[in-house]
């Protein structure tokens, strides 16, 4: 989801001087965040695929943006289970 991505605009808000850093503005980012990884969720449910039976473009898309996420923010702790 690309509002997971979102994780890149908190972490570069974060690098400037914190004087100029807007707290309301990274938690509404954060939000977008947290609302893109329930939005995985929910269309996983408890299969194993996001469509279909078989792993595609979408699975790994969203892979590779989570993975990114726990990497560059490991604060929001998507892997639950």
């Amino acid at each position: 989801s690309s509002d997971v991505c979102s994780s890149d605009l908190i972490f570069l808000e974060r690098k400037r001087a914190a004087a100029l850093q807007d707290p309301a503005w990274i938690a509404r980012q954060k939000s977008k965040v947290e609302a893109g990884i329930a939005a995985v969720e929910r269309e996983l449910g408890g299969k194993a695929y996001l469509h279909g039976d078989a792993m595609t473009l979408g699975d790994i898309a969203c892979a590779c943006a989570l993975l990114w996420l726990e990497f560059r923010m490991p604060e929001f702790a998507w892997r639950r289970g």
